[in-house]
């Protein structure tokens, strides 16, 4: 299975909403990775390249892995969505009570999430720990929070949001649906003070289906030994080794061609039928 981790940092400041929204598609769009032979068969690590008509070396991005491919997407880092609607005085208040239902509805993030352009078909735990920026450094406690001369408002810029198999609806795991997260922690470490941001910590439980290899290799069996394939492969010896070559057909621009077809079977007869998609008279 194919799990995904993409740490970015998004536009930065209050009023940047649609810069941090491209950001994303951006990321999301554009994305492919390195084509490795152990991507599907262990874990890979990869640089990311941007998606292009040819990729490096003049071959096509097609078929080269992207995020749209993995079964589980993890996206952490500072995404910097604000607190809208809100002074920085109302939002300590809030934050020195505790108050982080009422602080969620003013959260940046979650009303682009809400309205569907940033983060599509992702989702994110019910965040119970205070705004993770702006503190002062090596200030500790919910003291630290910036009262310079911006007084930058408090918030939440560092997240961790993801998207499993599930689609958003509670899904058993199975082969067709066959990575299941939930998340057991979503904490910020607010001990940290080397940062004027808070880290995000969270722990996450995942469950992996897998086909049972001895009930594969029987299925395989019983198909391999049923009489549609035993038809089949009986038939096989009976189709003649047949090799056709355009090399030496050249017609464009030439008012005739010669070419000479040959049935070199010693047993088997063969018909031909030729046929002129242009102007020309078979």
């Amino acid at each position: 299975r194919i799990i995904c981790f993409v740490n970015c940092h998004l536009a930065a400041h209050l009023e940047a909403v649609n810069r941090r929204n491209a950001d994303f598609n951006h990321i999301f769009r554009t994305m492919v990775f390195s084509r490795q032979s152990n991507f599907l068969a262990g874990a890979s690590s990869t640089f990311q390249v941007p998606r292009t008509a040819n990729g490096p070396s003049g071959i096509s991005d097609e078929g080269r892995p992207e995020l749209s491919d993995a079964e589980m997407v993890i996206f952490c880092g500072d995404f910097n969505y604000r607190l809208y609607g809100i002074s920085y005085d109302e939002a300590r208040d809030f934050v020195s009570q505790r108050s982080f239902d009422w602080l969620r509805e003013k959260d940046q993030l979650r009303a682009e999430m809400k309205a569907g352009k940033v983060f599509q078909g992702m989702r994110e735990a019910v965040i119970t720990f205070p705004p993770t920026y702006k503190f002062e450094r090596h200030v500790p406690g919910l003291g630290g929070y910036d009262s310079g001369e911006k007084k930058r408002i408090p918030a939440w810029c560092d997240r961790v949001i993801y998207r499993d198999c599930s689609a958003g609806t509670a899904s058993d795991c199975s082969l067709d649906c066959p990575v299941l997260g939930s998340i057991e922690m979503y904490e910020a470490c607010m001990d940290v003070t080397e940062s004027d941001h808070k880290p995000v910590r969270c722990k996450f439980n995942v469950r992996l289906a897998c086909a049972d290899r001895s009930v594969r290799r029987k299925g395989f069996g019983e198909i391999m030994n049923g009489d549609q394939v035993k038809a089949a492969l009986q038939q096989l010896p009976c189709v003649p080794e047949t090799t056709v070559s355009a090399a030496r057909i050249v017609l464009r621009n030439r008012e005739t061609c010669s070419f000479r077809i040959t049935n070199k079977s010693q047993k088997d007869k063969a018909a031909f039928h030729i046929r002129s998609e242009g102007h020309a008279v078979v």
